[in-house]
């Protein structure tokens, strides 16, 4: 599963608002609102800032997008760090000049920002960044579907300059990183949005574009009907190209004419109204920078892909660190459920289970730790010579318990419903329900949707499936996922028996 990243591409800090101490503190916070947890180590007073700011901007986002808030939905894991090291350690394939990224997987919803200047690394605004890295989590939760990347990273920039004054938010603030861009370094270029790979300065001048673009699109009911009309074409199968000059009624170069004008004369900002709303803000708990680390190397585990091709993943460092942590003189209950994952994933699916049953004796109400137990039944479900049946029952049991202790565990539906699958099939209506129940709180990840497509194709629903998997079909930036969706098309197209899906079933 691929991340989404925000680069730097600017080198200079500058305060759009609010901003967050310049340097680290001895130890870290947790913070809780209605939609995220939030990991800091930048103080309590700013780690509560964080919290209630996101807050907001889910309100804001909400308001302007018409979208009601989803109080099942789980909440996403933000983790505000200090320099590149700690980023790179959650996430160790993510590029030098990134500054936060996000990512949705089976296992877990997250996103991890840098959260201060790095003395290497001059960052955007700690709070631009925040802002940027949620909008990602809020399009693809509450607006299922795919979108071309330069819209994607469009949205973002356009709404993190949002700022709160008040009961009000100022909307369309310029972002000056991308304005400097667009003026100083003449970037403009409408022809990035149709490169499949962009190098170098080509990086800057695609978030530079995609934020002005975005900005003109928001600026009239009009514009905005002309840009969904793009999307729907694209997510159709049109030439993007084509879609695109098609939907604005003018080609590639008249609209970079067209948003060099909208830039010198017509830019600006507007005032909406967001009343203050019970934010949930629960007070701030300690957390040691040790057990800190060890919910990033979990977060790590978590998101690394069980793709054998997927070159990114590494499951035998994975397995040395997470065996080194939870070994180590006091390791935490975090390091010994990292290491519980890992084997789970990459290493010894029994040895998983013993450990998780046991860590679950000693700790019965923790819902991490059934569910934890639950998968590691599952998995060794599998293994030869392994009680199926029993095993398969015992993992029915601690996820059936995750579910009643937290209904917005997608994880615990997503495994109970492959729980079915492998046991009876994809014509197994509990298969069917659990998936919908997991694709329902968690849209967002991907490998959810395909699941479900095939288990609708296996009952017969092929209508469904096809709505699912056309959007995914022609991802642009997800290729992987594409490859599949594409490939369950065309064997929907010729008839093909519904049983060859299940050899694409994602894990």
């Amino acid at each position: 599963m691929k991340q989404k990243i925000i680069s730097v591409v600017v080198c200079l800090k500058f305060a759009l608002g609010v901003g967050f101490t310049s340097t680290a503190t001895a130890e870290w916070h947790r913070v809780d609102s209605n939609v995220a947890q939030v990991y800091s180590e930048i103080g309590e007073k700013n780690s509560i800032e964080v919290a209630e700011q996101l807050s907001r901007y889910d309100t804001v986002l909400r308001t302007m997008m018409g979208s009601k808030e989803d109080l099942n939905a789980p909440p996403i894991k933000v983790f505000v760090v200090s320099n590149y090291n700690d980023l790179k350690y959650v996430a160790p394939k993510v590029p030098r000049s990134a500054i936060g990224f996000y990512r949705a997987t089976p296992e877990s919803i997250v996103t991890v920002l840098i959260g201060y200047d790095d003395p290497n690394v001059r960052i955007l605004d700690a709070k631009t960044v925040l802002q940027h890295e949620y909008a990602h989590h809020f399009m693809y939760r509450n607006f299922s579907g795919v979108y071309p990347q330069w819209f994607v990273e469009g949205f973002a920039e356009y709404f993190s300059t949002i700022d709160f004054n008040d009961e009000k938010a100022v909307i369309g603030d310029l972002s000056i990183a991308r304005y400097a861009t667009l003026l100083k370094r003449s970037m403009l270029d409408v022809e990035l949005f149709f490169v499949d790979e962009l190098r170098g300065r080509e990086v800057s001048g695609l978030y530079a574009t995609a934020w002005l673009a975005t900005h003109y699109f928001y600026s009239s009911t009009e514009r905005q009907a002309q840009l969904f009309q793009y999307i729907r074409d694209q997510r159709a199968g049109s030439d993007p190209r084509l879609a695109f000059e098609n939907a604005i009624g003018m080609t590639i170069k008249d609209f970079e004419k067209r948003l060099r004008t909208y830039l010198k004369k017509e830019i600006g900002a507007y005032v909406v109204s967001v009343p203050r709303q019970n934010s949930v803000i629960t007070k701030p708990v300690s957390v040691s920078n040790s057990n800190a680390r060890d919910l990033m190397l979990y977060e790590r585990v978590a998101g690394s892909s069980l793709d054998p091709e997927d070159e990114d993943v590494d499951g035998e460092e994975i397995l040395r660190l997470a065996k080194n942590r939870a070994n180590s003189s006091g390791a935490s209950l975090t390091a010994q459920k990292a290491w519980v994952l890992a084997n789970i994933k990459f290493g010894d699916k029994l040895l998983a289970l013993d450990l998780a049953e046991s860590l679950a004796m000693q700790t019965p109400s923790d819902t991490d730790l059934m569910y934890l137990h639950g998968y590691a039944a599952l998995e060794a479900s599998g293994q030869e010579g392994a009680d199926r049946i029993s095993f398969t029952d015992n993992a029915r049991a601690n996820l059936q318990q995750v579910m009643s202790a937290n209904p917005s565990d997608y994880r615990a539906y997503f495994k109970l419903g492959q729980s079915y699958f492998l046991s009876e099939g994809a014509t197994s209506s509990e298969a069917l329900e659990a998936m919908i129940n997991a694709y329902r709180l968690a849209p967002e990840v991907l490998p959810l949707t395909v699941n479900l497509a095939i288990l609708l194709w296996s009952q017969g629903r092929d209508h469904e499936a096809r709505l699912l998997l056309t959007p995914l079909a022609n991802h642009p930036h997800e290729t992987k996922i594409a490859t599949v969706a594409g490939e369950l098309l065309d064997l929907m197209g010729d008839n093909t028996d519904a049983t060859i899906s299940h050899k694409y079933w994602q894990q």
